[in-house]
């Protein structure tokens, strides 16, 4: 991530990595996205594919727990496995690629928490601290009329199989 908070970043995933177990989690990463384009006069809609997002899987069955969004790009490989958090993945937590071998540290934060005071959280918290703002517990959202997940449909929305551009919560 490089952000005008960028050493607040570093503090927070150094902070994060040191003071919390790894826990592993499935994923999804990447999803389909309404993405609008101003074409002259006119406006234009298209889907387009966001690498930013990626949904934990709860490992103990398939729910979905949370959410979070690297502004630098999710850096998982394929569009759904297992990561290792370290962290609240309620709020801010580090991830890393499973496997043996040197692995890329990256921070990623929940789009539903104020991203700030997040951070600010995260840079001294430790397993089992409360943030001092409140959570909202996870849902799924789908709203365009379906799953749009890479992991779950690898191909662009189409309206012919139900999807709309009528998008609430994001």
């Amino acid at each position: 991530m490089v952000s005008p908070d960028s050493s607040l970043e570093g503090r927070c995933l150094a902070h994060l990595v040191q003071e919390f177990p790894w826990q592993e989690y499935g994923y999804k990463a990447g999803r389909w996205e309404r993405a609008d384009t101003v074409l002259g006069l006119f406006n234009h809609r298209r889907w387009a594919r966001t690498r930013e997002v990626m949904q934990l899987i709860d490992p103990r069955g398939d729910r979905p727990v949370a959410e979070l969004r690297d502004a630098g790009g999710v850096r998982l490989p394929g569009p759904s496995g297992s990561v290792w958090i370290a962290g609240d993945p309620r709020t801010v937590a580090a991830y890393s690629p499973v496997g043996d071998g040197v692995r890329e540290v990256r921070l990623a934060v929940s789009p539903f928490v104020p991203q700030r005071e997040a951070l600010e959280f995260a840079a001294t918290m430790r397993p089992g601290d409360r943030p001092p703002f409140p959570l909202v517990p996870y849902e799924e959202r789908e709203p365009h009329g379906g799953p749009t997940w890479l992991a779950d449909r690898p191909g662009k929305p189409t309206r012919r199989d139900g999807y709309t551009w009528n998008a609430t919560g994001y």
